[in-house]
């Protein structure tokens, strides 16, 4: 639930409360890709670069390894992380 509303406080723009909503799940190991996504874009948003490079660099080695991982979703972890393809 609380994702959800994450989720509709980043599409309106509110970023602290959206990371607010999110950041307990993550916290609590969740998988979901979408969530992790949200996440590193409401870092992005509030500027927060250098904590959004290191979750994506993470992130990055672990969807390297993983076969099923969308190629383009790499790209992305790939750019925020701060590494060139």
């Amino acid at each position: 639930m609380r994702s959800a509303v994450g989720r509709i406080a980043l599409r309106d723009g509110r970023f602290k409360e959206a990371l607010e909503a999110i950041e307990p799940a993550i916290n609590a190991g969740a998988r979901d890709r979408r969530l992790h996504d949200w996440y590193l874009e409401c870092l992005f948003r509030l500027g927060r670069f250098a904590e959004m490079r290191q979750i994506a660099s993470h992130r990055l080695e672990g969807a390297e390894a993983d076969a099923s991982f969308p190629h383009e979703m790499r790209e992305v972890l790939r750019l925020w992380a701060g590494r060139t393809a």
